[in-house]
């Protein structure tokens, strides 16, 4: 209302406004009907003088951004009330700002406030598209960006806006679009000039503004695009874009990756024998090409070193990758990668690196062809594996082959005579010891260890039909490479156990079995006292459970079970007395003990007492709710049987006499025992009453806090002037309100 009072001072009111700005409080208390035509007003009292206009617009700029402004407290019904008179007011406000440019010589300010202005208004309307199309700021904008001037990067945001606006609607918007193509060839001039040059930061920051116009131009016009693919116009967009997704700035050339998606979606709809996608085609191979250079590591720092940042750009660009699959098929792609990098060879090693990254993914997804070329690289790749540590950059071509290599585990198990080699080639890489390497060695050695190691899974996991005969080299490799970090050698346990579970010999089974578990059963009994060590034990034993899968009772599963029966479950019970208090190692001891349960149930069954006995001797010693979710899979298991139903019985009465005793002693610090009151899906039913109950005094403790809480407000505003207060709409100040209320008491 200040409009009102200080009508000839407005420009030092606003400027002190903005440097001052009052309160939400104060808006808060502001009635809806005490100003109706403020807007109408503002333009009768000072939309007349040039010399206001600056602080004029800066106001009409504010409006529709602060009726949206969600930090200032108001109700709904204000808010809605105040957004319907600007919308109301919008042909005015668009009628004033087309006729500002009639005004001789405006000022720079008047020009950017004007720009700012229209771009408050259309982000917060929708503004006709007569009004867009005939306002002279269009033309501006484009005059301003291709100028890269003061005002390049507002007039990019208001055409990147009124693109959004059309994309709404392109039939209702279709004049707009007109204008705004019919002023893209200054700017395409400009593109193409800034690439012929050497490009500074300056030119990046012209070049950013350029992409997003024209990939918001190819996003607004994606429906026209894929009818008039061979439209010259539509053609030298797409090519602006192409350019933009190519250059040496990530942030650049990451503004197209959701427009590719995009049309690459919409192409796809199509069958594949429309010629539709054909059209497109060449379009997506030179994308291709442009992903694989983006994928290139910077040779000015070492790749092994590279940041977060590096990284997740390389997994967008594989995203960019899979669209370009998605249209020319994985196998079209596939040759393509393969022509650029037999054409590329004699490049750098991280030019080769790239293909090998985008290999992965792509091959991955092509259909295996004894045809097929890439059979030359899959043979050439054992002596880029096997050559000795060299530079940082060879070093990581290495390591992203060895990727490249376990990626195309379909392949390579398609070639026995390979894969023998594969894994002989790849168990190299894993056998040596790296702890009197150099620091700075060390690290990129690990590196390399750790994809050999993934590979070696995946090439074992996927071939293990097919690798009896390697199965003592195997189980050799599984035994010298346990000093290897732990995640390295869960996946060594992971292929060699996979192979392992594939046997349907019993002898062979048993036997591969016990190399595998007894090396970690006496690694148990040597760090009892360890319980770092015995928990990389529990995760190796876990995975190799996890690859027996057994859906029937016969010899096999037999001989599993005298494993689990006679090794595992001592070796369990062993873990939960020694260290009852570790809630990791209880946890993955539990962990153990369920995967042994399901993967054999009907013989585990005889251990059952066994297992309810340690289970109640365990929770009584501490209360881990790891316990009580074990006795959920135990009833889960075995409750459908009758005979096993006194033994349940019996265990769940014990462990809710145990747990009621616990929360009974741990009343007052219920904070301690959350964890245990909220296992609400692992409480046997007949604890799950006392878990409510206890609950419930949580809560009523909590409100007993409230209550503490809002009495010292109370306080403290008796101490408060009524007038000061805020109003109810029955006029009755707030501390009245609370001392006629009686807190808590009514509350459900």
């Amino acid at each position: 209302c200040f409009l009102n009072l200080f009508d000839h001072t407005l420009p030092t009111c606003v400027t002190s406004l903005q440097m001052s700005p009052p309160s939400p409080r104060s808006f808060q208390s502001a009635e809806d009907h005490m100003w109706p035509n403020a807007i109408e007003t503002a333009f009768q009292r000072f939309g007349q003088n040039p010399d206001t206009f600056p602080t004029f617009l800066e106001i009409i700029r504010m409006l529709p951004e602060e009726n949206q402004n969600l930090k200032l407290v108001t109700d709904s019904f204000k808010r809605e009330s105040c957004s319907q008179r600007l919308q109301n007011a919008t042909p005015e406000v668009l009628q004033f700002l087309l006729n500002l440019p009639d005004l001789p010589s405006p000022r720079a300010q008047t020009r950017r406030k004007a720009l700012e202005c229209f771009l408050s208004w259309i982000k917060f309307t929708n503004v006709p598209a007569s009004h867009i199309a005939q306002n002279p700021l269009i033309p501006q904008c484009f005059e301003h960006v291709a100028h890269w001037d003061d005002l390049s990067e507002t007039a990019t945001d208001t055409i990147v806006e009124v693109l959004r606006t059309c994309s709404m609607d392109i039939c209702a918007y279709q004049p707009v679009i007109q204008v705004v193509l019919s002023h893209l060839g200054l700017l395409r001039s400009k593109f193409e000039m800034q690439l012929s040059q050497n490009t500074n930061a300056e030119d990046l920051d012209s070049l950013r503004q350029l992409c997003r116009i024209f990939v918001e131009v190819g996003e607004c016009l994606v429906p026209l695009v894929l009818t008039q693919s061979t439209d010259t116009e539509v053609a030298s967009i797409l090519q602006v874009i192409l350019k933009c997704t190519d250059l040496p700035s990530r942030e650049i050339s990451s503004i197209p990756l959701e427009f590719w998606h995009r049309l690459a979606d919409e192409v796809c709809r199509h069958p594949e024998t429309d010629v539709k996608i054909d059209q497109f085609q060449g379009v997506y191979i030179e994308l291709l090409s442009a992903s694989i250079h983006q994928c290139a590591m910077s040779a000015a720092q070492d790749p092994f070193m590279a940041d977060d940042e590096v990284l997740a750009y390389r997994q967008r660009m594989l995203g960019l990758v899979e669209d370009c699959m998605a249209v020319l098929t994985p196998n079209t792609a596939l040759e393509h990668v393969l022509k650029s990098l037999f054409d590329e060879e004699k490049k750098d090693e991280l030019v080769q690196e790239a293909h090998f990254f985008v290999l992965a993914m792509v091959a991955s997804s092509a259909e295996v062809r004894d045809s097929s070329v890439l059979w030359d690289l899959i043979q050439s790749l054992p002596t880029l594996i096997s050559s000795a540590p060299s530079s940082a950059s060879l070093d990581f071509t290495k390591k992203t082959a060895i990727e490249l290599l376990g990626n195309l585990w379909q392949w390579v198990n398609s070639r026995k005579d390979f894969l023998g080699l594969a894994l002989v080639m790849i168990s190299q890489l894993l056998v040596p010891d790296l702890s009197s390497s150099p620091a700075h060695e060390l690290d990129r050695a690990r590196q390399v260890q750790q994809a050999a190691s993934t590979a070696f899974k995946h090439i074992c996991v996927g071939g293990k039909l097919h690798l009896e005969d390697l199965l003592p080299e195997l189980l050799d490799l599984y035994g010298v490479t346990m000093a290897l970090p732990i995640r390295m050698h869960l996946s060594i346990v992971e292929g060699v156990g996979s192979v392992v579970a594939s046997l349907n010999q019993e002898d062979q089974l048993r036997s591969g079995l016990e190399q595998m578990v007894a090396p970690l059963a006496q690694g148990l009994d040597s760090a009892r006292q360890k319980p770092h060590l015995l928990g990389e034990i529990l995760d190796r034993l876990i995975v190799i459970i996890k690859q027996l899968h057994m859906t029937e009772s016969n010899a096999k599963a037999t001989c599993i079970g005298h494993l689990l029966c006679n090794t595992l479950w001592p070796m369990i019970r062993q873990c939960l007395h020694h260290h009852p208090t570790d809630s990791k190692l209880v946890e993955k001891s539990c962990q153990l003990l369920k995967d042994s349960m399901r993967c054999v149930p009907d013989l585990f069954k005889h251990h059952l007492p066994d297992v309810a006995r340690t289970l109640v001797t365990a929770f009584q010693q501490h209360q881990h709710s790891t316990y009580l979710y074990s006795a959920e899979v135990l009833a889960r298991t075995y409750a459908k049987d009758p005979e096993n139903v006194p033994v349940l019985t019996e265990l769940f009465n014990q462990l809710s006499g145990i747990g009621l005793q616990s929360l009974v002693h741990s009343e007052d610090k219920l904070e301690e025992i959350r964890e245990l009151a909220e296992a609400r899906e692992s409480i046997p039913a007949i604890l799950q009453p006392w878990a409510f109950t206890m609950a419930r005094q949580l809560y009523e403790s909590e409100l007993q806090e409230a209550r503490s809480s809002l009495a010292k407000l109370q306080a403290e505003l008796q101490e408060v002037p009524s007038y000061a207060l805020p109003k109810k709409k029955h006029g009755r100040p707030t501390h009245e309100l609370l001392q006629h209320r009686k807190l808590g008491e009514d509350e459900p």
